[in-house]
């Protein structure tokens, strides 16, 4: 008995590394896919005034999301007073920005800290626009808490309204 099973350890770890083998080859295969994604085929867009103008998509804090039309080469400040600016939480120190096709350092996303530029007008750290990056903007942890306080309200309410219950009927 016990050399049958001596005799089927060596076939179950062939088993397990045959397993192994067969995932890792599928997770090389995902990893060629991650960088084939699909682009965008519009880069550039020729205005009827004859200016270039390139899309740029916000993901923003206010509900105002969406996709807007700069004209090329305009620079980060300028962009963030074309999408109407900065919410009231937004997070000013963390704003990133993801390119479409990273650049040619091969960076594909920038963190901007707008707060030198609002102490003191800096723009060193702005990163150049490029069409079609996406800017992500979230908010700070007093927003999303202030935000949600009529949810938190709600919910010591009931959990109130619970314990009187409980001290009434008992």
């Amino acid at each position: 008995m016990v050399n049958n099973i001596m005799c089927k350890r060596p076939i179950f770890f062939s088993f397990i590394f045959f397993i192994c083998f067969l995932k890792g080859q599928s997770f090389s295969d995902n990893l060629k896919s991650i960088k084939e994604y699909q682009r965008s085929s519009q880069k550039y867009i020729s205005g009827t005034d004859g200016k270039v103008y390139m899309n740029v998509n916000f993901w923003g804090t206010d509900g105002n999301s969406g996709v807007i039309q700069v004209q090329e080469g305009i620079d980060f400040a300028s962009l963030l007073s074309a999408y109407g600016g900065l919410g009231q939480f937004s997070n000013f120190k963390k704003i990133r920005l993801y390119r479409e096709t990273p650049d040619d350092n091969d960076q594909m996303v920038y963190f901007v800290d707008l707060t030198p530029f609002l102490k003191n007008g800096d723009r060193s750290n702005f990163p150049k626009i490029k069409p079609n990056d996406t800017i992500v903007i979230k908010k700070t942890l007093t927003g999303i808490f202030l935000e949600d306080i009529n949810t938190i309200q709600t919910f010591v309410a009931v959990i109130t309204l619970f314990f009187q219950l409980n001290t009434v009927l008992n």
